[in-house]
């Protein structure tokens, strides 16, 4: 079983318990955790970026961490426990953890807990879109506390405004195997293109008919009618994580970052 907590936190104590409705035990266990610093990158191509230049010079991006090597840190050939335990004494910066399991019989599991001891050292929260009614903004107050020492901490705020209720724009791979930011279905789209033989009529980028032409004819639409066809964030997380792209921020309907004082 492999965890990636997103973050490395100062851990002091993991617990993994069974299911109560079948309250079989692990007979043995060991707890693994992962090394800070030995992630390597996986580098990614796509010959659909027109940002990636001639095959012979590609352009390889990150594109996400493999695991780090992962040490064993707890090992127990004969368990007699119900709940497994891990203690860490002192804390340990973890991120990646890995159990592996020796029972002859389905383990059901109900909760896993990581107990963190301190505070990261740096952290990032966006909020969903608020609604608010068309309005021009002034000031923004907002409530903050620091605990300890006030010049070892400080607090970013970047504030973003729009007219859509979805801030980013949202891609995907569809069948021609193309990076789009359209939906699945309904992908439906006037023709506004000069001398196109089908000029003013409603076509669908989906259709192969349109596969080679459905980004031209996407960029030449009218804004509003881009975005009536635009992913939408439910529909982006509904779709396979394998078809699931890169999201990036809409800068057509809403502003970029700005950073915001408090009053």
């Amino acid at each position: 079983l492999y965890t990636d907590l997103g973050h490395y936190f100062p851990i002091r104590l993991f617990r993994l318990y069974p299911s109560l409705e079948e309250e079989v035990r692990v007979s043995a266990y060991t707890f693994f955790r992962g090394l800070p610093g030995t992630e390597t990158v996986i580098a990614g191509l796509s010959l659909d970026d027109p940002y990636t230049g001639p095959l012979a010079f590609p352009r390889f991006d990150r594109i996400g961490n493999t695991f780090p090597t992962f040490v064993p840190e707890a090992s127990v050939p004969v368990n007699l426990e119900d709940t497994i335990s891990v203690v860490f004494d002192p804390p340990t910066q973890l991120r990646y953890s890995r159990i592996d399991f020796s029972t002859p019989l389905d383990y059901d599991l109900a909760e896993m807990e990581f107990y963190a001891d301190g505070f990261v050292s740096e952290a990032v929260y966006t909020s969903n879109a608020l609604p608010l009614p068309p309005a021009t903004l002034g000031r923004i107050f907002w409530d903050e506390e620091k605990i300890g020492d006030p010049t070892l901490s400080r607090t970013i705020v970047r504030v973003r405004t729009g007219v859509t209720p979805e801030p980013d724009v949202l891609f995907r791979v569809n069948f021609f195997d193309r990076e789009v930011e359209w939906r699945v279905e309904g992908a439906l789209i006037v023709d506004q293109r000069l001398g196109s033989p089908t000029r003013g009529q409603e076509v669908d980028l989906e259709s192969p008919e349109f596969n080679l032409e459905a980004r031209e004819i996407f960029s030449a639409a009218l804004p509003e009618a881009r975005e009536s066809i635009r992913l939408t964030r439910e529909g982006y997380i509904g779709l396979p994580v394998s078809v699931r792209r890169r999201i990036e921020p809409d800068l057509e309907f809403w502003s970029s970052a700005q950073t915001a004082d408090n009053g």
